[in-house]
């Protein structure tokens, strides 16, 4: 994933108020919006992460859930 893919899914998402569900091991929905609170995430999508950035977006494709929250400072689920 180019840099600029993963920006415009982000966007996307954060922009649409939408939700990513890529296929992976653990399955995971990722929430690029910094104006939905934790309890609303969990509440619509059983674990839920928040990603706060592209980048973010980008560990978390390619390392997977494991390796994304193990990142210090991440918000995940809450």
């Amino acid at each position: 994933m180019t840099p600029e893919l993963l920006r415009f899914l982000w966007e996307l998402c954060r922009a649409g108020n939408m939700a990513a569900t890529p296929v992976m091991e653990d399955e995971v929905f990722a929430v690029a919006s910094e104006s939905v609170n934790g309890q609303e995430v969990a509440g619509r999508w059983l674990g839920a992460v928040v990603v706060g950035s592209p980048d973010e977006l980008g560990r978390l494709l390619s390392s997977g859930l494991a390796a994304w929250q193990a990142v210090p400072d991440q918000v995940a689920g809450e």
